[in-house]
């Protein structure tokens, strides 16, 4: 798939006025100095001669050919200059400097072009869909150029449809914590010790960004997240949540729970089975406290959110976006192969043309 984006390009407009030229070099061409002499022009009055110019077929046929030409030509030097752009930053309305300077310093882009975007006109870029807009336009950057948006919550929208970059593209969100939305966690415990795991999940809440509240359930309904299960009785079948944390129970693993392995629990006497869509992490020991030390409660509160569904969260997170594999560099350079076949395809046609004409 041929990647056209020639009409991107300032220097396309710019040389595309030339193709008057085929026209002009064919209306002044050399007028023959062929004469016929007709055989009743004895019988008529004398008269000074006068040229009428035919325009013939092939007369046509070779101007097409050399706009043609010319048009391949412009199309290929106007290619050269298509991806032209180098790192850049696009910096939304509303931005603090401090932070984009700081932003800027520890991504070593404090020499790229900065551009602003919004929906005003008075704007570099006229767009509240950057990721998209960049999607459409990154035919002109080069194939290593970085892309660096700074924006601030709620100023990158995404919808269903993740853009497809080929591009480098990091993305830095300015935190406004008096937007900053609280995760709420429904937890439903059983155990013979709860102060011990309440104050847990109280660590936790330090330990974290300041915005999971933890509520703890008496009944599992569809907002239970977790369920504690830290006790030798058989948990009830009308309880249900995504993630367990269990015991081992005394009888040994079920049948039904698969095991798996999760590179996140390494080091933690943890291990992951699975019940369809469920999760269980059961500990080693029977009846063990899972957490001895601090470091092995911070790496347990670690995997429990590595282990969750990700999210992309554009009010407090930056993020680089992945490349897009359909998305090849190359296309360009394909490009102007294709174009170089056509110049040598038409300029074969118009020389013969040219040629056929003068016999």
């Amino acid at each position: 798939m041929m990647n056209w984006n020639l009409g991107l390009s300032p220097a396309w407009w710019l040389l595309l006025p030339l193709l008057i030229l085929p026209i002009w070099w064919l209306r002044q061409r050399r007028e023959s100095a062929q004469r016929k002499i007709l055989a009743t022009a004895k019988f008529l009055a004398a008269a000074n001669p006068q040229l009428v110019r035919v325009w013939r077929w092939r007369e046509w046929l070779l101007m097409l050919l050399r706009c043609l030409l010319l048009i391949i030509v412009l199309a290929y030097l106007a290619s050269l200059f298509v991806a032209w752009r180098g790192d850049t930053v696009l910096v939304a309305d509303g931005v603090d400097s401090a932070w984009l300077q700081q932003q800027l310093k520890e991504t070593g882009m404090q020499d790229a072009k900065q551009q602003r975007f919004c929906e005003r006109r008075d704007c570099d870029i006229q767009s509240t869909q950057i990721l998209y807009w960049l999607e459409q336009k990154q035919a002109w950057w080069k194939a290593d150029a970085r892309i660096l948006i700074a924006a601030k919550t709620g100023q990158l929208p995404l919808n269903a449809e993740l853009p497809q970059l080929h591009l480098s593209t990091e993305v830095r969100i300015q935190a406004d914590a008096r937007q900053a939305p609280t995760r709420t966690h429904h937890l439903m415990l059983r155990s013979d010790r709860p102060e011990l795991w309440q104050a847990l999940f109280r660590a936790f809440t330090v330990a974290g960004d300041g915005r999971d509240e933890y509520v703890w359930q008496q009944q599992s309904d569809a907002k239970t997240d977790l369920i504690i299960w830290d006790s030798n009785e058989v948990p009830p079948a009308n309880w249900h949540a995504p993630y367990w944390w269990m015991r081992r129970p005394a009888g040994g693993i079920p049948t039904n729970l698969v095991a798996q392995d999760n590179p996140i629990l390494v080091g933690l006497k943890l291990r992951q089975y699975q019940q369809g869509k469920v999760r269980y992490w059961l500990t080693d020991e029977t009846g063990r406290w899972p957490f001895n030390s601090l470091q092995e409660t911070r790496q347990w509160y670690s995997a429990w959110q590595h282990s969750k569904a990700p999210q992309m969260d554009f009010a407090f997170t930056g993020f680089t976006l992945p490349r897009a594999e359909s998305a090849v560099p190359g296309q360009q350079e394909n490009t102007r192969r294709f174009l170089l076949m056509c110049l040598l395809v038409v300029f074969a046609l118009e020389r013969m043309v040219s040629h056929v004409k003068r016999l």
